[in-house]
């Protein structure tokens, strides 16, 4: 298998002649494709393939003919569409429209590595485009006009794709069902924890909109955040966190989110089904309370923060070996700020950008295993996120550039946000467990493993851990160099340590 963002050149599919793999994962990849007509003629599109030993497995033949089945019913501006299904020397393809950007996972992954949290403003424009995607999806007849029922159960940032034109699509309905089928495979439910309730997780039927809003509203939490408020260190207690803990209470990560959109999300994430929002409607009109950001300016976070990640759609032509890509941000420069010189990340009317509409999504599009989370940051216990800090507000200045490293292809466990003192008091949760921080650096570069567990790569910014001894792993696997430490972290207090793998 070829790195993320190399080439494959010479290799097709039906009509299509690979020029990029741009995500993979267990199951299946994802490539940068076109396809050639008369008089010149050219069309780009997002190629999902199941791989060839899996295209024999009738069990994810048929989840991948039921995705394509009920992905040609759909036409919405927020839904990723899609074009065509093809069989070609033994492998399932999907063809898709190529949207220039990445999934909201990685988006929020980038504004951790900056310390910065996503704007009201932005996270509002983002929630419209997931609630209307998910409100026309439930709405959604057959040609007979009888109502289907359709539930997505996988709602998560990993299937939210972001352009670089601001645009906000939903995609991956490889496990979209009508409410009537089953939710299991095997006795194991479908989907990712940390986004699916109670009623999901134990193989209730009927599932219906709920189960979507459910996890529209973790999903938005953890925009607003930075933090996905029921993953926990294992599947078990990430289960055992759903089914017996609410939603924490948002606004004490964010003191500016008002009461009332705190409490719309804490009811879209009601453990009881009949106490929960009863459609996305409901959820988006409840988080619509204050100004919409502009596409634009969604676009613009997109190209500064994920440069590398859009480098391998601008590249016409496919070129032997592999694609060296950076990690160097593009400048974005502020203008219209009226004299303001803090805001929330999007909060600057920033230029627009020009770009096509197609998806590097980043684990969205793959069958991933379901068991899996995405990549939020996990924490003990819902309340155990003491806020003494804020967020802070981002300054609206060019991005610093990073040292240039490998692109990174399929992430765990993502840094946490950082913080200042809190601009208005703020009333600490009860305590259930100590909890301090770590920040880590390594020059060049390194991945990162705390007690065993691979969480990311540097730097790494203010990551929370119980108080108490842990085990630090830095491994720069392209020096072949591996250093360990062993840590101290406080109650309330960051430990940082640095490696320097460039000294003698």
């Amino acid at each position: 298998m070829v790195k993320d963002g190399a080439t494959t050149r010479g290799a097709r599919l039906g009509d299509y002649e690979l020029l990029a793999r741009i995500a993979a994962g267990g199951m299946g990849e994802v490539f940068i494709a076109r396809r050639r007509g008369p008089a010149g003629i050219e069309q780009r599109v997002a190629l999902k393939t199941v791989l060839p030993h899996l295209a024999d497995d009738p069990r994810w033949r048929d989840r991948f003919l039921e995705e394509m089945r009920f992905a040609a019913m759909l036409s919405h501006p927020h839904i990723v569409p899609v074009s065509e299904l093809g069989w070609e020397d033994g492998r399932l393809f999907m063809a898709m429209a190529l949207v220039e950007g990445v999934s909201l996972a990685r988006l929020l992954r980038a504004c951790r590595r900056e310390g910065h949290l996503l704007s009201m403003p932005l996270v509002r424009l983002l929630a419209t485009g997931l609630c209307e995607a998910l409100q026309y999806a439930h709405q959604l007849r057959s040609p007979s006009g009888e109502a289907m029922g359709l539930v997505h159960r996988d709602v998560n940032p990993a299937n939210i794709l972001v352009s670089a034109q601001g645009a906000v699509l939903l995609g991956d309905f490889g496990i979209a069902r009508p409410a009537t089928s089953d939710t299991t495979h095997g006795g194991r439910a479908w989907g990712k924890y940390p986004y699916m309730p109670p009623e999901q997780l134990d193989g209730v039927r009927p599932l219906d909109a709920r189960v979507d809003v459910f996890a529209a509203s973790v999903t938005l939490y953890e925009a607003l955040t930075g933090v996905s408020p029921f993953l926990r260190e294992t599947d078990e207690a990430t289960i055992q966190a759903i089914r017996g803990t609410e939603l924490p209470d948002v606004t004490l990560l964010r003191p500016d989110v008002s009461p009332r959109v705190a409490e719309m999300l804490r009811r879209g994430a009601a453990r009881e089904r009949g106490l929960r929002l009863g459609s996305a409607s409901d959820l988006l009109d409840g988080v619509l309370e204050g100004p919409v950001a502009r596409p634009s300016e969604l676009g613009a976070l997109v190209e500064r923060l994920c440069a590398a990640e859009l480098a391998v759609f601008r590249r016409s032509e496919p070129v032997g070996g592999d694609v060296p890509v950076t990690r160097t941000l593009r400048p974005v420069s502020a203008g219209g700020t009226g004299g303001v010189t803090a805001r929330w990340l999007g909060g600057a009317r920033w230029p627009g950008v020009l770009g096509g509409l197609a998806v590097l999504a980043g684990g969205g599009w793959l069958f991933l295993p379901r068991g899996e989370a995405p990549a939020p940051v996990p924490v003990s216990s819902p309340e155990t996120r003491a806020v003494q800090e804020a967020p802070r507000l981002a300054e609206v200045s060019p991005a610093r550039p990073e040292e240039s490293a490998p692109p990174e292809v399929a992430p765990r466990v993502p840094v946490a946000v950082k913080a200042v003192e809190a601009r208005a008091a703020v009333p600490a949760p009860k305590a259930v467990e100590a909890i301090g921080f770590l920040t880590v650096d390594a020059r060049p570069w390194a991945v990162v493993s705390v007690n065993g567990r691979e969480v990311d790569r540097t730097p790494l910014a203010r990551y929370p851990l119980p108080a108490g001894r842990h085990l630090v792993v830095f491994h720069n696997p392209t020096l072949g160099l591996t250093e360990q430490r062993t840590v101290q972290v406080e109650s309330g207090k960051v430990a940082t340590v640095r490696v320097d793998f460039a000294a003698p």
